[in-house]
């Protein structure tokens, strides 16, 4: 069926970009190939999938859009264009992957500024706005669609859906180790088993190596998802503000 081919279509997307981002960094297949598959089993995605809310499935854009910021920031312009077609592409497929991305390319300049110089991270800087422009200009209606849909979605504060729907601690450290210690409902398959955590764990100490900016970055990717006080200011600011479900943060 349709909805068959989308979810191995979107499965082998994302374990190729989590890899390709992988390599990018200087990593090697071994890694790649783990991290790839790391990305593609993440229990979110089979929850987006139980839930109906299959644009999350679209993960990869996340990390496809964040090598190409990798390389835009290494000197190549045309990456940098290619870099602000993706995100504009992104924020089509999903708006909480646009958010996503939006963090993860800030993180992106800023920790890869030092190795490549102020001047290197202005160029790409550059070049991605000039690539947003390219695509956002005749798809600014689409775009506007897109931001009036999720101005009007959801009811009540903001902060207290937010809060109602981030992940918890506990429940994470549970589900870690009982995966479907609460009868595998929707709303719990947002947390990893422990064979992943010790993935994550092994992979971010190895990024502090070459990428220290990846694994500050996953911090506050998990702080995010728990809607934690220090990430408070993203999470409230145009960009953050989209992002209803916290808990999404655990996919990328």
């Amino acid at each position: 069926t349709a909805i068959t081919a989308l979810v191995c279509l979107h499965t082998v997307f994302a374990a190729w970009a989590t890899g390709w981002l992988v390599r990018t960094l200087g990593g090697g297949w071994g890694g790649a190939a783990i991290a790839g598959a790391l990305a593609a089993t993440q229990p979110l995605l089979g929850g987006a999938l139980r839930d109906g809310t299959v644009e999350i499935l679209a993960v990869g854009w996340v990390p496809l859009t964040l090598s190409a910021m990798v390389r835009a920031v290494a000197g190549s312009w045309r990456w940098g264009v290619i870099t602000g077609l993706l995100f504009v592409l992104t924020c089509l497929e999903s708006v909480y992957y646009g958010s996503f991305t939006a963090l993860a390319v800030i993180a992106a300049l800023a920790g890869l500024r030092r190795r490549e110089g102020v001047y290197g991270a202005a160029a790409a800087a550059i070049t991605v706005a000039l690539g947003l422009g390219l695509l956002a200009i005749p798809l600014s209606p689409v775009l506007q669609g897109a931001s009036a849909a999720m101005a009007t979605a959801g009811q009540g504060d903001p902060a207290a859906l937010r809060a109602t729907n981030a992940a918890q601690l506990d429940l994470l450290q549970q589900l870690a180790m009982s995966p479907g210690a609460r009868g595998w409902r929707v709303g719990d398959l947002y947390a990893p088993p422990w064979t992943h955590w010790i993935a994550f764990a092994l992979g971010a100490l190895l990024a502090l190596r070459k990428a220290p900016w990846l694994t500050a970055l996953g911090g506050v990717y998990l702080l995010l998802a728990l809607d934690d006080n220090l990430v408070r200011p993203w999470a409230e600011s145009p960009i953050g503000e989209v992002v209803r479900f916290p808990r999404r943060f655990m996919a990328p």
